[in-house]
């Protein structure tokens, strides 16, 4: 068992590009829609009852460059996952906020074109296209869930955190090595010709 947890709720589809788009549907992608942000998501068939208008979700905010937007770990309210952002040295998590769009955006998404037709000269499309994009609805964490420790900026996980610390377990210093690691970074630098204490 993986400690990831998929938060993508049921019946989101998210699609990466017009040809990904082509493969699925059997037909391009309308057009960009340059009056609303660029969206690789949509609501697949029957998720809205036919009376909605509106759609509400929460997503991770996303800022400058559509990388997340982030607070400090001390605000989380739940004080479980404070603990575990404190074992996994997590000093900032994204925010998550409401977001509404309207049925129409829910069910259509708004693909870039993979290649700019006009070359990437027309500065009113790339303004668009770098103007941040739709979030992606997301389910809220549950109890035992939390965000993920990320090497990469801009990569948001979620793990369950039971799971999480025994595939990745701390120490008392809470910097992530066993002795058992230790022991091996020793023996690594042994051949290499390093002395490590």
């Amino acid at each position: 068992m993986s400690a990831s947890v998929n938060k993508t709720p049921s019946g989101v589809k998210t699609i990466s590009s017009r040809i990904e788009y082509l493969a699925l549907f059997g037909q391009d992608a309308p057009p960009p829609e340059f009056t609303r942000p660029p969206q690789y998501w949509f609501l697949e068939p029957g998720v809205l009852p036919s009376s909605a208008r509106r759609y509400d979700y929460v997503a991770v905010a996303l800022g400058d460059g559509s990388f997340p937007i982030y607070a400090p770990s001390v605000e989380d309210p739940s004080p479980e996952r404070r603990a575990f952002y404190v074992d996994y040295e997590m000093r900032k998590i994204p925010i998550v906020e409401a977001r509404q769009v309207t049925r129409g955006q829910a069910l259509q998404c708004n693909l870039p074109w993979d290649v700019n037709p006009a070359g990437n000269i027309d500065p009113e499309y790339n303004s668009w296209l770098h103007s941040g994009v739709q979030e992606t609805p997301m389910v809220p964490l549950e109890p035992g869930e939390a965000f993920a420790p990320s090497l990469f900026g801009g990569v948001v996980g979620v793990v369950n955190m039971a799971q999480y610390r025994i595939e990745n377990p701390t120490t008392s210093s809470g910097k992530g090595f066993t002795d058992e690691d230790r022991s091996l970074l020793r023996q690594i630098a042994a051949k290499v010709g390093i002395t490590a204490k």
